[in-house]
């Protein structure tokens, strides 16, 4: 019961974070739908992707969507229906996530504290947690998967773990090529100097 009560908590400061400090993406799902044609032309990766075909866009982003956010059911279901035995390897599990939520908690609320990331008040963040790691949030949520995957070790949760890594690996390469047109050589800079992940 340990172990459950701590995942519930940790999936409480997910719902906290995205209720209260989220921060939406500059590569969202629907942006590719409906994004106007002075964005589409102004960032590469948009104007390839916006001119998919409507069949490639489901199957490439709308499908996926889903499915990501199916993949933060899986751990609920065995919250409530397959409590894990302690051992090292869930204890590193909850270590690992917790650590995830924190990250991810800290650099949305960062975020939000300084700007609101809409329309066209964005900013270069270059300080905080992302002087570390230039996605802190991203990679705050893999660790958080990360650590529960080590608590309930199935091959399930093995294989939603690769897809999560997949599936927002390439929503990083959208954000980057939006931010490297909009911050130019500033970005350029922070690029070469902080990771992208670790």
């Amino acid at each position: 019961m340990l172990i459950t009560s701590f995942a519930i908590v940790l999936y409480l400061s997910l719902v906290v974070e995205l209720t209260c400090f989220h921060v939406p993406s500059v590569a969202n799902t629907r942006v590719f739908f409906t994004a106007d044609e002075q964005t589409i032309n102004k960032y590469s990766k948009y104007r390839e992707i916006f001119y998919w075909s409507k069949n490639k866009k489901v199957v490439t982003l709308l499908l996926p969507h889903f499915i990501n956010m199916t993949v933060f059911i899986i751990p609920l279901y065995y919250t409530f229906f397959a409590e894990p035995s302690i051992n090292f390897m869930s204890v590193i599990g909850i270590i690992v996530a917790t650590i995830g939520r924190f990250i991810t908690f800290y650099s949305m609320y960062y975020v939000k504290n300084n700007n609101s990331q809409r329309n066209d008040d964005f900013t270069l963040h270059d300080t905080g947690p992302f002087s570390k790691m230039r996605n802190p949030g991203l990679t705050g949520m893999l660790l958080f998967f990360l650590g529960l995957t080590m608590i309930w070790a199935t091959i399930l949760m093995a294989c939603v773990l690769v897809y999560y890594f997949f599936y927002n690996h390439f929503r990083i390469l959208i954000e980057e090529d939006f931010l490297r047109v909009m911050y130019k050589e500033k970005y350029n800079q922070y690029f070469e100097k902080v990771n992208r992940y670790f």
